[in-house]
């Protein structure tokens, strides 16, 4: 999986897809920690409005819908386009607050539900052996972000490996202290693979302004 530099004139923009992206956050207890100032939360939250705003300049017509989980998952906001929805998801963003565990599985499948109306096919007719049918040019993605490990409900892999199944890509972010408050092979194994097959989609990021740096990079679409 590579991402594309916008800003370049070398980008082929006939290897992107139309994306939607669904940015799933942590908003468990420990996202209120201060080690981050103010919190990590906070952080999260800077980082995905970076996130927006480079898509606004590189790819407003792009949807961009927001998860937040913890005991469970809810749609903070439901998919918009980021041309016309720019003010909105930033609205949204300034309303999300911490408490409770972390159910990723829960995240996970609320995002599969936004993921499942896009395009004029269904997000199921990717299973469907009728060759007849051309995929639509656009690409489905979720990036989860985490400062812990998953402490509440079933397991997340089975919704997860259905997703990457159904070719959605799956970018997984760690973020606090230190790795070892994440649960590292975890997310390494819900994690979409990069282009060469065995690395997977997953970093943990201990600092602010690397957070909102990589959230900017994954606002570029991918290129197959």
């Amino acid at each position: 999986m590579r991402y594309l530099d916008f800003a370049s004139s070398t980008s082929n923009t006939c290897d992107v897809q139309w994306e939607r992206l669904v940015v799933a956050i942590d908003t468990s207890g420990s996202m209120d920690f201060d080690d981050w100032k103010p919190t990590r939360l906070e952080a999260a939250k800077e980082a995905t409005a970076a996130l927006i705003e480079q898509k606004r300049r590189i790819a407003p017509e792009d949807e961009v819908a927001i998860v937040t989980f913890d005991n469970e998952a809810q749609v903070i906001c439901p998919p918009v386009a980021v041309n016309s929805g720019a003010q909105l998801l930033s609205q949204t963003i300034g309303t999300i607050q911490s408490g409770g565990c972390t159910n990723m599985r829960a995240a996970l499948t609320v995002s599969q539900g936004l993921l499942q109306a896009s395009g004029r096919r269904s997000f199921l007719d990717r299973w469907l052996p009728d060759a007849s049918i051309k995929n639509e040019e656009r690409r489905l993605r979720i990036i989860l972000l985490t400062d812990g490990g998953h402490n509440e409900g079933r397991s997340p892999k089975s919704i997860a490996t259905k997703l990457k199944n159904a070719d959605v890509c799956i970018d997984c972010i760690g973020i606090g202290g230190d790795p070892s408050a994440v649960d590292e092979d975890l997310l390494k194994t819900i994690a979409s693979k990069h282009a060469d097959g065995k690395t997977p989609c997953y970093v943990f990021i201990g600092d602010k302004c690397e957070l909102i740096q990589k959230f900017e990079q994954l606002a570029g679409r991918i290129a197959r």
